[in-house]
């Protein structure tokens, strides 16, 4: 008994001496990016009338909107349990800034299984305002997107019952 005591302790000492030079970091969950926590929701109250469509542009970011094309997709980012997402970002043109809410619904499809990732969430109150269009980064979305064959939808809501639509074909 004494000597796996023994034993016990050194390896304790040594894993402790070895994170003394260094202990590896934990990679931190990529909900702690999501604008609201990897949460869905869907409530958005239609309270408001405004012309013009919503432009809708789909990007990539983690932390701020870069616009992408089908050429130069995502950066697939695969979890410890096997799982894959993408940091998606979005900029919607002509958002009624008066009433600070969009929905947003992603969708990833497949061209012969059909939908393959999904997430619907709702922004604000507040939203990020660049210029006069609303971007937002850093929206966890599960789902491959490395094949030829994907392609990712995103339809926009605001409170003024406008709807705004972007799709983009994955060719790589």
């Amino acid at each position: 008994m004494a000597r796996n005591s023994q034993h016990c302790a050194f390896l304790l000492v040594a894993a402790l001496a070895s994170c003394l030079s260094g202990c590896p970091t934990t990679v931190p969950s990529p909900c702690t990016v999501d604008p609201v926590g990897c949460n869905s929701a869907s409530t958005l109250v239609i309270q408001c009338q405004r012309a013009g469509a919503l432009d809708v542009q789909i990007g990539t970011g983690e932390s701020s909107f870069t616009a992408i094309d089908a050429t130069h997709g995502f950066l697939v980012h695969h979890g410890t349990q096997g799982g894959e997402h993408v940091f998606a970002a979005v900029r919607v043109t002509n958002p009624a800034l008066d009433y600070p809410q969009l929905r947003i619904e992603f969708q990833v499809l497949d061209m012969f299984d059909g939908e393959i990732g999904y997430r619907q969430l709702v922004l604000g109150p507040p939203l990020q305002v660049v210029g006069t269009s609303v971007e937002q980064a850093g929206i966890v979305v599960f789902g491959t997107l490395l094949e030829t064959g994907k392609r990712m939808r995103v339809t926009v809501s605001d409170p003024c019952g406008r709807v705004g639509k972007a799709e983009i074909d994955f060719h790589q």
